[in-house]
């Protein structure tokens, strides 16, 4: 048997995968908004951990959304090390998110209240995060 180098093995095995990923991202559609704004993505897929009323349920939580109260609230003002509390979006398919754009509340513009920051969790089959 004539040994094989490691090397050029390994280096054809990385093209076949990185050949196999670039087929399956679609770099024309990968730049537009998925829907949260426009209204693709229904009302019944988006949920949360809880809420402060009615009026700021999860389905507010839409970014540029004056509905509502403007944003979605949880029940209680979340602490920093507090992660409990959640919005969750069901993208029904697998999607590369490549950018993720947030907002403030929006109360008329007069809104000040936001998430100085947040944490980013997803899952393929909706139980291991």
């Amino acid at each position: 048997m004539i040994p094989i180098p490691r090397m050029p093995l390994v280096l054809l095995l990385l093209l076949l995968i990185l050949g196999s990923a670039k087929a399956q991202v679609n770099p024309a559609i990968c730049r537009y908004p998925l829907g949260m704004s426009g209204g693709h993505i229904p009302d019944e897929d988006i949920t949360a951990s809880s809420q402060w009323s009615e009026s700021t349920a999860a389905k507010y939580g839409r970014l540029d959304s004056e509905e509502g109260d403007g944003a979605w609230c949880p029940e209680i003002p979340v602490q920093p090390d507090d992660l409990k509390e959640f919005l969750q979006i069901d993208l029904r398919t697998l999607h590369f998110i490549t950018l993720v754009g947030t907002q403030g509340r929006h109360a008329g513009g007069h809104g000040i209240e936001f998430a100085p920051m947040y944490k980013i969790n997803y899952s393929r089959d909706g139980s291991r995060w």
